[in-house]
């Protein structure tokens, strides 16, 4: 067996197309075809089952796809611990994170410091969804992911980086305003508005009406948090809110809707928005991701 049939099997096996897989590798169907069957007499076994237009995987394939990807990853990882060796104690780091703007001077403060300490360090930040964030950090696409509980996994090496109390904020002088606390479960009837659709407030509000036993009825979903503001103010809706961010926005806020807004903490214990920070643990983090890390760790406030 040798690692060109390898390739080669792979490549086919993520197309499920013989023609598709020999175009990506710049070679013929012919000698595609030539080279997995090769591997196949070596192995003794079938790895496909042939179909008009495709090629399935079967047992004996999936068992060797699983291992041919541990390979591959395998020559990565060898591959970025060469160039972390020729670049000394800098290189290139890719940051990735959910955390609204507003939120992250001290991340920003992180990335700036890091980079004057260390000059010819390269960083990239990404602005992303949760579910787009974790699979970019399973498939080593950036060494650094800050979002949601959703990373708090066994697959990633993580640390918490702070908790907040979330409540709802709502219209001043409506029923809910006179509480002095609420249930998530006495919101089902409530229409929501999802502040940073696609995001660890959206994942949340989810979650937490799902807990209480009810699907939450959203009628608008933005990334404008002056946009939800307004909304909430003239009584459009409700919306989940960390109270921290409440407090400061509603003691500073020059709009005339930060006004008419009041914050109603929520009961359960269960409404927290917990943020973490997580590196692979099963594939090789450059030494400068690893040192940014520390950095990261140990610098975030304990509420921002």
């Amino acid at each position: 067996m040798e690692l060109y049939q390898l390739q080669c099997f792979y490549e086919a096996a993520q197309a499920q197309n013989i023609t598709r897989a020999a175009a990506k590798m710049r070679i013929t169907q012919p000698a595609l075809s030539k080279t997995i069957n090769r591997l196949e007499e070596d192995l003794g076994v079938k790895l496909f089952d042939r179909r008009a237009k495709s090629i399935v995987l079967n047992e004996y394939g999936q068992a060797v796809l699983e291992k041919a990807e541990a390979i591959f990853a395998a020559m990565d990882d060898i591959r970025l611990s060469i160039e972390d060796i020729r670049a000394g104690s800098v290189g290139e780091v890719k940051i990735g994170s959910t955390l609204p703007s507003e939120e992250t001077s001290w991340l920003l403060d992180c990335v700036r410091d890091f980079m004057l300490e260390n000059p010819k360090a390269v960083v990239t930040q990404h602005q992303m969804g949760p579910r787009t964030l974790l699979r970019a950090i399973t498939e080593n696409e950036v060494d650094i992911a800050i979002g949601g509980e959703f990373l708090a996994i066994d697959e990633l090496d993580w640390t918490e980086l702070y908790a907040q109390r979330v409540g709802i904020a709502v219209r001043e002088g409506s029923e809910l305003s006179r509480r002095r606390s609420v249930s998530v479960a006495e919101l089902r009837d409530e229409t929501f508005l999802c502040n940073n659709s696609n995001s660890d407030m959206e994942m949340l509000t989810w979650s937490i009406c799902e807990r209480a036993g009810f699907t939450p009825t959203v009628s608008l979903t933005s990334n404008y948090s002056n946009l939800i503001g307004e909304m909430v103010s003239r009584g459009r809706g409700i919306t989940v809110i960390p109270e921290p961010l409440f407090m400061e926005k509603n003691d500073g806020n020059p709009m005339e809707w930060a006004k008419k807004i009041a914050m109603i903490p929520l009961e359960e214990d269960y409404c927290v928005l917990r943020s973490v920070a997580a590196i692979s643990k099963s594939r090789y983090v450059r030494s400068a991701a690893r040192k940014l890390y520390r950095q990261i760790v140990t610098r975030a406030p304990s509420v921002p």
